[in-house]
C-alpha cells in the first residue's frame, strides 16, 4: 500500500472559506488549525489517510461535507470551541466523528456508517456539546462518550456489531432526549467504575439485546427496554 504524504487542502488565514473541493490521495485531506470563523462547504475528503482535520479552532463551521474511505477518521475537531458541524456524511473510515478535547460544540443532522472503530467518538476533555438527530447506520460502535455534561439528543442507532451508546465513567451529567437503539448487541454501555449521573428526558427505546449493566442509575423518566 502506496504511503500518503502531505496536505490537500491547509487552512491557515483567518475567516477562511473553502466550497466545493475535492481532495483524494493525502496523509491529510484538509487541515485548519489556529484559525477562526473558518467555513467549509459541500466539499469532500475521500480515500486519504485522514478526512477533515479541525485543530485549535473557534468559530468553525463544516457543512455537507463527505468523508468516505480514509485510513483514520473523516472528521475530527480538536482543541476547538463553538463549532457546528451540520450535514456532514463519514461512511467506512476508521472513526466517523471524533472530538477530542473540544468543548460547547454542536453537531447536527450528521450521518455515519460502516466505520470500523466507532461512528461517533466525543473523548477526553470534551464537554457541553450537543449531538442532535445524527445517523448511525452499522460499523463497529454507534456513540462512545467520554466527556461530561454533552448531550445526545433525537439520534438513532441501528446495526452497530458493538454498543449503540456507551458513556464511560467520567461522562458525568450526560443527557440522553428521545434516542432510540432499535439495533447493536448492547444498546446501552456505562463503564465499570464510577456510575455516571445519566438524565434521561423524553422517551428512550432500547431493543434486541440486553443491558451491559447489572444496574441503571435512576432516570428522570421512564425508558423502554424491548427485548
Amino acid at each position: 500500500k502506496q504511503r500518503r504524504q502531505g496536505v490537500g487542502i491547509n487552512v491557515t488565514r483567518r475567516g477562511g472559506t473553502v466550497t466545493d473541493c475535492h481532495v483524494t490521495g493525502f496523509a491529510e485531506g484538509f487541515y485548519a488549525g489556529e484559525v477562526s470563523r473558518l467555513d467549509i462547504r459541500h466539499s469532500s475528503a475521500n480515500g486519504n489517510g485522514e478526512g477533515f482535520r479541525i485543530g485549535a479552532t473557534v468559530g468553525a463551521t463544516l457543512t455537507d461535507n463527505t468523508a468516505i474511505g480514509n485510513d483514520s477518521w473523516g472528521f475530527v475537531v480538536q482543541w476547538t470551541k463553538k463549532s457546528k458541524l451540520v450535514g456532514n456524511v463519514a461512511n467506512d473510515n476508521s472513526i466517523g466523528f471524533f472530538m477530542a478535547d473540544a468543548p460547547r460544540n454542536v453537531v447536527k443532522r450528521n450521518s455515519a456508517k460502516g466505520n470500523r472503530d466507532f461512528n461517533y467518538a466525543v473523548h477526553g476533555a470534551s464537554s457541553r456539546n450537543t449531538l442532535v438527530r445524527t445517523v448511525s447506520t452499522d460499523g463497529g460502535r454507534g456513540f462512545d462518550i467520554e466527556g461530561d455534561r454533552n448531550e445526545l439528543r433525537a439520534h438513532r442507532v441501528t446495526g452497530s456489531r458493538g454498543h449503540g451508546i456507551a458513556l464511560s465513567q467520567h461522562a458525568e451529567m450526560t443527557v440522553l432526549t428521545d434516542d432510540t437503539v432499535p439495533g447493536g448487541i448492547v444498546p446501552l454501555e456505562l463503564e465499570a467504575g464510577p456510575v455516571p449521573v445519566l438524565q434521561v428526558q423524553g422517551h428512550l427505546t432500547f431493543s434486541g439485546a440486553h443491558w451491559c449493566v447489572e444496574q441503571l442509575p435512576a432516570v428522570g423518566s421512564a425508558a423502554s427496554a424491548a427485548s
